[in-house]
């Protein structure tokens, strides 16, 4: 028995050894690129999986939270000088607060109402930015350049560097959803996403559980804003709230496997390459090509393959353990 749990786990261990050997050997600096922000998109995917995929709450508004994480590392630093790992964690505190803020009056709606709500945040606070010369209003904030270093988090053209620190931070972003899942307040949440009166019913304080899913959801992402701040050393509103950022946020999700804890990492890995291909190729000779490619993407999963890539392959009897892993629940899926 011990021999085969050991099996079943051996992908666990392989898979991010593997990863970890990949800057070993691939030196293209465009490859890595695409590695960095399949990593940070895993973050950004997993947060927002909390929310939607365990909770059963569709948010279009989690752009705010990845922009709340790039905007206070970078006026952190900017006017105080501090290095972005505090801004990081003020951050995190920020986005909590503003999480149960809107949560508070957000979650007394429902359904589609509550997506909608949402998606009128990440407009108002796309239109603030834009107007308010504190953060930089339409131009942005330009990061001064530091000594290259960890505390800094500012490593110049070595980009290995952050590749293997973003992929930390989706590790551990993975591992929290992963525990997240298996937790009694796990449960709480599926149940929620089942059916709320009956969670009620059972003395599941559903208001109390769902603004947890949304904190620890907008805490993750802010994470990645941060990160994304000290990649590129600028911030503006076109950048960090852009409706895209939202959109794929769960487009990955969804077409990974919304509600599974691989799910946002498959796709992750699905979207960002065609994402980049997109931009390299037919993004400037198009304008919003990029929207109707993912509108396309997501009405096609919704109708013809809701479970995403990870039912299809279950389908198929394509079963490799971490994949065919199924995470233990009380509700439906998101299309319920």
């Amino acid at each position: 028995m011990e021999m085969m749990l050991q099996k079943k786990n051996l992908p666990y261990m392989v898979i991010p050894l593997l990863i970890m050997l990949i800057p070993l050997f691939l030196k293209d600096a465009y490859f890595m690129q695409i590695f960095i922000l399949f990593f940070m998109y895993v973050i950004l995917a997993t947060g927002w999986n909390i929310i939607g995929g365990f909770t059963g709450q569709v948010s279009f508004g989690h752009g705010v939270f990845f922009a709340i994480g790039a905007y206070s590392s970078a006026m952190l630093s900017l006017r105080f000088e501090l290095s972005p790992w505090i801004g990081m964690v003020v951050g995190m505190v920020i986005s909590a607060f503003v999480a149960l803020a809107i949560g508070l009056p957000f979650f007394r709606l429902s359904g589609h109402y509550f997506a909608i709500a949402t998606l009128a945040l990440a407009g108002i606070a796309s239109a603030l930015s834009l107007n308010w010369d504190f953060i930089g209003g339409s131009t942005g904030l330009y990061l001064p350049i530091k000594e290259s270093g960890f505390w800094n988090l500012q490593f110049g053209a070595d980009k290995i560097q952050y590749y293997y620190i973003v992929f930390f931070l989706a590790i551990l972003a993975v591992l929290f959803s992963l525990y997240l899942s298996r937790s009694r307040v796990g449960y709480y949440f599926r149940a929620i996403k089942e059916n709320g009166e009956a969670a009620a019913s059972l003395g599941i304080d559903v208001l109390k559980y769902k603004l947890l899913a949304f904190v620890y959801s907008a805490v993750i992402v802010s994470i990645g804003g941060t990160f994304y701040s000290q990649y590129y050393l600028y911030v503006n509103p076109e950048g960090v709230l852009n409706s895209d950022i939202g959109i794929q946020m769960v487009l990955m999700t969804v077409l990974g496997g919304v509600g599974t804890i691989i799910g946002p990492i498959i796709g992750a890995a699905f979207l960002v390459p065609l994402s980049e291909l997109i931009r390299g190729y037919i993004g400037g000779t198009f304008t919003g090509v990029d929207q109707m490619i993912y509108a396309f993407i997501i009405i096609l999963v919704v109708t013809m393959q809701p479970t995403g890539i990870i039912g299809f392959l279950k389908k198929k009897n394509r079963k490799p353990g971490y994949l065919n892993k199924k995470i233990p629940k009380t509700g439906g899926d998101l299309h319920d």
